[in-house]
């Protein structure tokens, strides 16, 4: 996990019937709520494309932030996804995530890095960069390319690691306690048969989801933090331009257009 319209870059290439998540995705039209993967485990870590409105309907604002997310605890996190077809299991693969009060990065296996930057001014808005480095190619990604392209919503869905944090409202919270990495999560259990998701483990205070089962026509994808440490490497989270000052700069629809 976020056609003739041009060809998106690998990490965040998608159709009219796939979307992307963790996450990009394989083949299959889901919602807002979806988490996905790529059919092939070298793409990179996106988020969600929303169903697709009318034209002349405006787009709704950012969604608001949980309650944590003013006091995020720099921390490191190892993900892992995997997802069950119906026909065939696709691969799990990892991801490594930096993740701050105001910044967030991702890096994988394939050669690219994303980095989410939290608007200062509105803080439920977000930015990012997408980093190439088989092209040595830098991609800006402002609000509304992420939208459009990747279905990202706001800063909340990039923070919940493209959990959609409005479904815990469809799930009872249980008394069992799941720790990783020195970090508790609480077990929650849907109680609404049509919702998507299944077998949550949160932690409000640091509004991070431990693990999730998503459901789909398609399939079933699972998430879960495989491990962490406290503390986020700060090099990661500067800005990509001087980090990288011999690759080339793109918006997005100068990438689109060049591919």
């Amino acid at each position: 996990m976020l056609k003739h319209t041009p060809r998106p870059p690998a990490g965040a290439r998608k159709s009219l019937t796939v979307f992307v998540a963790a996450l990009l995705t394989i083949g299959t039209s889901m919602t807002s709520s979806t988490l996905a993967q790529n059919s092939s485990s070298r793409d990179g870590w996106v988020l969600t494309v929303p169903t697709r409105r009318a034209p002349d309907t405006p787009p709704a604002g950012p969604p608001a932030l949980p309650a944590g997310a003013e006091s995020i605890t720099p921390a490191t996190i190892d993900i892992v996804l995997s997802r069950d077809g119906k026909t065939r299991q696709s691969p799990s693969f990892r991801q490594t995530v930096s993740r701050t009060v105001d910044r967030i990065h991702l890096a994988g296996t394939d050669g690219r890095e994303w980095l989410f930057e939290r608007n200062p001014v509105d803080r439920r808005r977000v930015s990012a960069t997408l980093v190439e480095h088989s092209s040595k190619a830098i991609v800006l990604y402002e609000e509304t390319d992420l939208r459009m392209a990747l279905g990202i919503r706001g800063w909340v869905d990039v923070l919940a690691l493209g959990f959609d944090t409005e479904l815990l409202s469809r799930c009872r919270r249980t008394d069992e306690i799941q720790t990783v990495a020195g970090i508790r999560f609480s077990r929650y259990a849907s109680v609404d048969k049509g919702c998507s998701v299944d077998d949550v483990s949160w932690n409000e205070e640091q509004a991070l989801p431990g693990r999730f089962v998503m459901k789909g026509e398609s399939g079933v994808t699972r998430f879960e933090v495989a491990r962490g440490k406290p503390g986020a490497d700060a090099s990661l989270l500067r800005p990509a331009i001087p980090r990288f000052p011999t690759y080339r700069v793109f918006d997005l629809a100068d990438w689109l257009e060049k591919h």
